[in-house]
């Protein structure tokens, strides 16, 4: 009996081994190496504004950022941001990560870490219609700077902030009802916790992907719909994304289309 439990443990070790070695080596084929529109493998290749490893042995000390790209988990760290989130030409000038309560909306600020990550279904007309007090309140209790809502909505138009963050604008399936989402650039996220600094940059790629935002553009035109999960985020009176009072979702830790596209 303890032989066989000695012969079990070790297929199991063994194979572990080899699923191990088969993510490491999907990791290297993959084509999208060629047009770094995927997290590079060796350090080889600056993606968005990240540097990154899916060897352990090549880890450095300073990724502490993990990224999950097609079932392989690549560690990042922020080297610089093209703005983009994949391949294709350097902006002119630097990013800004100034931005209406920036900290906030980056989840740089002590209460992310009480951020409560179970996500709560809503649809874009009942965000629209939230009553929101002050932001003050917003981060107290149970408030919704504290929540994660998921969300279905049509996709409707996307402009690079400060040429850092993607502020997209969604639409209610059934109303002319509207929110604003925004998808910071990992430079920008800094001081964020690690696991939900990877959520963010994830995201960010998941937009940039799906939606065809690879070119820096100011403003694009976008038809589809999409499902994500974003954070409460109570804008600022007269800030740039702010649509009146009504509650935004900064910063967007999940996203996916199979739709999203360029209109026009």
């Amino acid at each position: 009996m303890v032989k066989s439990a000695f012969v079990v443990a070790v297929v199991v070790f063994v194979g572990g081994l080899a699923f191990a070695a088969a993510g490491v080596a999907v990791a290297d084929n993959n084509p999208c190496h060629v047009s770094h529109t995927c997290p590079s493998d060796d350090h080889s290749y600056t993606w968005a504004g990240m540097s990154c490893t899916s060897h352990e042995d090549q880890r450095l000390p300073e990724d502490q950022i993990p990224v999950d790209w097609q079932g392989v988990r690549y560690w990042c760290h922020v080297v610089t941001d093209t703005g983009m989130g994949g391949g294709g030409s350097p902006p002119k000038s630097q990013p800004s990560c100034k931005s209406d309560r920036a900290a906030v909306a980056t989840l740089r600020d002590d209460a992310a870490s009480r951020l409560r990550l179970n996500a709560v279904t809503r649809t874009v007309r009942q965000l629209q219609s939230m009553q929101l007090g002050g932001s003050t309140s917003a981060r107290r209790g149970f408030g919704p700077e504290r929540t994660l809502y998921r969300l279905r909505a049509r996709v409707l138009a996307a402009r690079l902030e400060n040429r850092s963050e993607w502020l997209v604008t969604l639409g209610d399936l059934s109303t002319g009802a509207t929110v604003v989402v925004g998808f910071p650039a990992p430079i920008c996220t800094a001081g964020a916790p690690s696991t939900l600094r990877g959520r963010m940059a994830s995201a960010r790629t998941a937009l940039v992907q799906a939606c065809g935002l690879a070119r820096v553009d100011s403003q694009v035109r976008l038809d589809g719909t999409a499902t994500l999960e974003g954070v409460g985020f109570v804008p600022s009176r007269g800030s740039a994304g702010a649509s009146g009072v009504h509650l935004a979702l900064r910063p967007v830790l999940a996203f996916s289309s199979g739709s999203c596209r360029r209109a026009g």
